[in-house]
């Protein structure tokens, strides 16, 4: 489905990610991919390519569980402090160009805001600080409370239960691929993706999902898109 296609009339959800979608995913990328797998290879006294190899090791074993996004889970794993590493970084946490500006769109309209997220509660409060889009949200479903990561299904249906979500009547926009595909299998059909999660890589591609290229397209009862999207 393309945004030209919702039937904003049948809508009274709207579902967001946050790290990638709402917030630029430069932040968690630097965090990752460089600051940590310095801090592991200092602490280790191993070079910086060991490093990188353990971390990747650890992502691959814990794809697609609470682990993946635990900071405590982490922190013991490493021997790091991960909240620690994150701090050092906090001048990189920001807003996708646009996010405000839809979620005032969206709230302006009576519209249902929710907020479901994988990130550590840790993160995810501090990022809610530091942005200022808490008070966008009806509601906020975090993993790490519900029990189960947004890749399982009963993250949805534990969602659609304290929230009173009618799934027929939702729209989800998420940078996760994975997450899309559980959603859509749970009953949600207006999912959505990014095309750019990280404002500093290249946006990237999907022939199952429609990736929303600038979140200033995206307006309650009216969507604006270039005309060559019709044909995803």
């Amino acid at each position: 489905m393309t945004l030209s296609k919702i039937k904003w009339d049948d809508i009274d959800t709207v579902i967001f990610d946050m790290d990638g979608t709402l917030l630029d995913l430069h932040f968690d990328h630097q965090v990752w991919s460089h600051l940590l797998p310095a801090k592991l290879a200092k602490k280790n006294d191993i070079d910086i390519f060991a490093a990188k190899k353990i971390i990747e090791d650890l992502l691959e074993q814990n794809k697609k569980t609470l682990n993946w996004y635990s900071l405590t889970y982490w922190s013991k794993a490493l021997d790091l402090s991960l909240t620690g590493i994150e701090d050092e970084l906090d001048s990189l946490i920001c807003l996708r160009n646009g996010a405000q500006p839809l979620l005032e769109r969206l709230n302006q309209s009576g519209l249902t805001l929710t907020l479901a997220t994988n990130a550590a509660l840790k993160s995810m409060n501090r990022k809610l600080e530091i942005t200022g889009i808490r008070k966008y949200f009806d509601h906020i479903c975090n993993a790490h409370e519900i029990g189960y990561c947004k890749e399982e299904m009963p993250f949805w249906t534990k969602l659609s239960e304290d929230t009173e979500c009618r799934f027929e009547n939702t729209i989800l926009i998420d940078d996760n691929l994975d997450v899309l595909e559980t959603a859509r299998i749970c009953g949600i059909k207006n999912t959505f993706g990014i095309a750019r999660p990280n404002s500093h890589n290249e946006e990237e591609k999907s022939t199952e999902f429609y990736l929303i290229e600038n979140l200033d397209d995206v307006k309650p009862g009216k969507i604006e898109e270039p005309t060559d999207k019709d044909s995803q």
